[in-house]
């Protein structure tokens, strides 16, 4: 599917470019083949073209587009509330694209004018609560043997010894200020804080995970940083978040959701009221054309 060119849309007026033969007719609006033809040699680059019109439909999907550009644009000349004046001051040949694009923002805005957008977000937030939970956090404390520091057996054979010490009940925080390889050890005893999803190295998150007792030392973890030494501290887990406080982020996205769907279906309305009239022989001709190059 070709991505709609605003770009190149924009380069398409009413009265231009009617020079060739008319691909698609729809009462006053006329859609030629040049149109079209321009439309495919400015919007998609050459080395491209085979793969973007590989799919037959493609020619009467950009007519079709074209048509809704130009169908748009008569509306626009006919809406006093818009600056056609202003809008044509930029140029002949962005004129339609202009006029299409104030017609839509007007659809959108009167549209979202009628929503109540607080008792739709508060729908949203009953029917989805699930999505608005505050998320598991779990607090360690680590000790780290390095394995680049010194050689993997060196660092092993620490890592187990410190494990054991860590066992038997050894102040463990004196232990990471003394031998940890994570040089905040020596400011916070080794202690990470809490941390959720994400936000550690896969095998030290699933150790923490796993654990769920205070105090509880881990068997020795290895990761890419070496082996660490897992004191399990405490859990939060996850709560239901306030409909206040997931308001603004529910809002935004709803607004834009409605939006496209308020502009789609405008679009559609427009086509369907419209009788779009395709010469199949202009279609196969545009097709020909550009299958020779």
């Amino acid at each position: 599917m070709i991505k709609k060119s605003l770009k190149v849309l924009a380069m398409l007026s009413v009265s231009s470019m009617a020079f060739g033969g008319n691909v698609l007719t729809a009462g006053d609006i006329v859609v030629t083949d040049d149109d079209v033809k321009y439309f495919i040699e400015q919007g998609i680059p050459a080395d491209k073209r085979k793969e973007a019109l590989a799919d037959k439909d493609i020619y009467r999907q950009i007519a079709e587009n074209l048509f809704l550009t130009k169908k748009l644009a008569s509306l626009a000349n006919n809406d006093k509330s818009i600056d056609v004046k202003r809008i044509r001051w930029v140029g002949e040949y962005q004129t339609d694209n202009e006029l299409k694009e104030s017609v839509l923002a007007k659809v959108v805005e009167a549209s979202l004018e009628g929503v109540n957008f607080d008792s739709m977000a508060k729908d949203i937030y009953e029917k989805e609560k699930s999505s608005f939970m505050s998320e598991e956090k779990n607090r360690v404390s680590h000790i780290l043997v390095s394995n680049k520091l010194k050689s993997e057996e060196e660092a092993l054979e620490l890592a187990k010894s410190l494990k054991v010490r860590a066992d038997k009940g050894e102040d463990f925080g004196k232990l990471a200020k003394e031998f940890s390889d994570d040089p905040s050890a020596k400011f916070n005893s080794g202690d990470v804080g809490f941390f959720g999803a994400g936000k550690m190295v896969p095998e030290f998150e699933a150790a923490a995970k796993k654990m769920d007792k205070p105090g509880q030392i881990s068997d020795l973890v290895k990761t890419q940083f070496g082996y660490h030494i897992i004191k399990f501290t405490a859990r939060l887990d996850p709560i239901q978040k306030p409909f206040e406080e997931v308001k603004p982020l529910i809002i935004p996205e709803l607004k834009q959701r409605l939006a496209a769907k308020f502009q789609q279906d405008f679009i559609q309305s427009v086509l369907s009221g419209s009788k779009l009239e395709f010469d199949e022989k202009s279609l196969k001709s545009l097709q020909s054309s550009f299958d020779s190059q």
